[in-house]
């Protein structure tokens, strides 16, 4: 489900083409209660319906390492996969 934020700013430009729609912000900025992180993105959602593409650079900071697995899509890797990110993230 969505992750909450106890802050969060970005300016975001975004280009319409022929091959889809793009946008992208090179100063994301967010504080979290998991932590906080900042950096820049990149959403292309292509015009023939394929599946969109997001690019993230992100700097990570004040971390609390048993929280991390929200942010993760867990559903979209196997049992076994998800299970293993779990516990390996907090050894």
């Amino acid at each position: 489900g969505p992750v909450g934020a106890r802050q969060a700013s970005a300016t975001f430009d975004w280009t319409w083409r022929p091959d889809g729609l793009r946008i992208a912000t090179d100063d994301v900025d967010v504080v979290a209660p998991d932590g906080r992180g900042g950096g820049k993105a990149r959403l292309w959602i292509p015009a023939d319906g394929a599946s969109p593409v997001l690019v993230l650079d992100l700097d990570l900071a004040d971390i609390d390492a048993a929280g991390v697995v929200k942010y993760l899509p867990l559903r979209r890797f196997s049992d076994r996969t998800s299970q293993w990110l779990r516990e390996g993230i907090l050894a």
